[in-house]
């Protein structure tokens, strides 16, 4: 059992990185521009273009890549709410 767990462990940063890269892949392989999707039909140019400086869009792929993997790895994942206040 523990050989199991720690074979479970092992795999775990490979598998999170394969997911990582999969998600980046669906938000910029897709049909619309993620600043387009983010500000609607109804936004002006001007407003399309400071989406994509402050999202950083306007940065090579590989660069935006590599910040999108340094935000996951540092996000922390949700607390459950606690239940009855204990």
């Amino acid at each position: 059992m523990l050989r199991f767990v720690l074979r479970r462990q092992r795999a775990r940063p490979a598998l999170a990185s394969r997911a990582a890269g999969r998600h980046f892949l669906l938000i910029h392989a897709g049909a619309v521009d993620p600043a387009v999707a983010m500000a609607g039909e109804s936004a002006t140019p001007e407003q399309i273009e400071r989406l994509r400086k402050q999202y950083g869009l306007d940065r090579p792929i590989w660069e935006q890549f590599a910040v999108y993997v340094d935000k996951v790895g540092a996000s922390t994942p949700a607390k459950a709410p606690s239940r009855g206040g204990r």
